[in-house]
């Protein structure tokens, strides 16, 4: 997996799992999940900033706003990395 720790120190962040969390159900906007999380807009996309530098999330322009939603293949391949880790597998510091 590439920059795995990068990834990890991503998945650290309590708020960036509430977010992930929330995208797992549906596609949202910045202040819908500002809204949902009460956190402030700009807290939001620098943890959604975060979170794309890592490939977890997608965006998608919508004129002025910006749509959400989570990246299921790199969710995937994580797991798959994670459970190759635990059977064994690759030793990787």
């Amino acid at each position: 997996m590439k920059d795995a720790r990068r990834l990890f120190a991503a998945l650290a962040d309590g708020n960036r799992l509430r977010i992930l969390f929330l995208l797992a159900k549906r596609e949202m906007y910045v202040s819908e999940i500002a809204r949902r999380l009460s956190l402030s807009q700009p807290a939001v996309s620098h943890h959604l900033a975060v979170l794309k530098n890592t490939s977890l999330v997608h965006s998608q322009r919508h004129g002025k706003r910006t749509l959400y939603s989570i990246n299921s293949r790199m969710l995937n391949d994580l797991l798959d990395y994670i459970a190759g880790k635990f059977s064994g597998g690759d030793r990787e510091n």
